[in-house]
């Protein structure tokens, strides 16, 4: 049930069956050959390397563009001391990176009913009024949250890992799309 052109996938793509794409290697994308998903189903068979913690944990934060690094005008106080309590202790990038992530899974709840929306004052009442919010919202937090300790972060669409089959892959459809 897809549209477009790009063809989601994870990993290192090796072989892809079911419609025909071209590779861009330097970044592992996929994109239909003739420019629109057309195939119901395909199947993508990747290299998905696993990260060294040890690694991961020295590593500084991305030499990315500034918009990466700057917020809107307009940072309610709150979630910059909320960030700022979230990250308490963080020593490298990608442990402020994980402390904001437990602090927003154990803290606040998914709530797919809640009411949409990625502003400051969407992201402020999910997280200080409500103490729940959408996929949405908490991509949100967490780019603002991150920004606010220097991560460089972007809200981006993607795929949760979908369902396991019994042969080890994974199917994964239109609905498991996420923020």
């Amino acid at each position: 049930g897809l549209t477009g052109a790009w063809v989601p996938s994870v990993g290192d793509p090796v072989r892809v069956v079911g419609v025909d794409v071209l590779i861009d290697r330097a970044s592992g994308s996929l994109i239909a050959a003739d420019g629109d998903v057309t195939a119901d189903t395909y199947r993508v068979s990747s290299d998905v390397p696993v990260a060294d913690v040890a690694v991961l944990q020295a590593l500084p934060a991305a030499a990315d563009a500034i918009e990466a690094r700057t917020l809107p005008p307009g940072l309610p106080p709150a979630l910059n001391e909320m960030a700022r309590v979230a990250t308490a202790g963080a020593t490298t990038p990608f442990i402020n990176a994980v402390k904001l992530q437990r602090y927003l899974q154990l803290n606040f709840d998914l709530d797919e009913n809640f009411t949409a929306g990625q502003s400051y004052g969407h992201v402020l009442r999910a997280l200080t009024e409500a103490g729940a919010g959408t996929d949405e919202q908490f991509a949100s937090a967490f780019a603002v949250l991150g920004r606010v300790v220097g991560l460089p972060t972007r809200v981006v669409v993607g795929f949760a890992p979908g369902e396991q089959q019994p042969d080890g892959s994974y199917d994964v459809r239109s609905r498991h799309a996420r923020v």
